[in-house]
């Protein structure tokens, strides 16, 4: 969230470089030797998920999600996503994100029903109590092969 501090490690023996595009806040491509860490403040919520690569080690990635809320969550191994504390009574818009999409997500199939998405947004109206989605499944011909 904005005022937070995300610090990047380096536990290995080799040095890496975090590459960071951000759009909102300060793009920064910085190294980090072995051992060491470096801190980056984000001062204001991203647009979207936003990619760190190591350009040293090309096939090591990490995501980072600034927003200026607290309603996020990642799927666990189960595939189990839990946001709690939303308001209720409210429509609300969820990205939905998949890093093997290979552009823009235009429908989920939610416990079987086909549901569109507009540029990886569903929208929902909060009820009271528990607001179980069931099932949401990505057609496989929307992730890269």
């Amino acid at each position: 969230m904005p005022g937070d501090t995300l610090k990047i490690t380096n536990p290995d023996a080799v040095g890496h470089n975090a590459n960071l595009n951000f759009f909102a806040n300060k793009a920064q491509n910085i190294t980090i030797p072995p051992g060491s860490f470096k801190d980056v403040e984000i001062a204001k919520p991203e647009p979207g998920v936003i990619p760190v690569d190591c350009n040293i080690h090309p096939w090591m990635r990490a995501y980072v999600v600034a927003l200026d809320h607290p309603f996020v969550d990642v799927s666990g191994e189960d595939g189990v996503i839990e946001i709690t504390g939303l308001p209720a009574g409210e429509k609300l818009a969820f990205r939905l994100y998949h890093e093997a999409a290979e552009s823009a997500l235009k429908e989920v199939m939610i416990d079987g029903k086909k549901t569109a998405l507009k540029r990886n947004v569903l929208e929902l109206e909060i009820k009271p109590g528990m607001n179980d989605l069931g099932t949401i499944t990505i057609p496989a011909g929307s992730l890269k092969q």
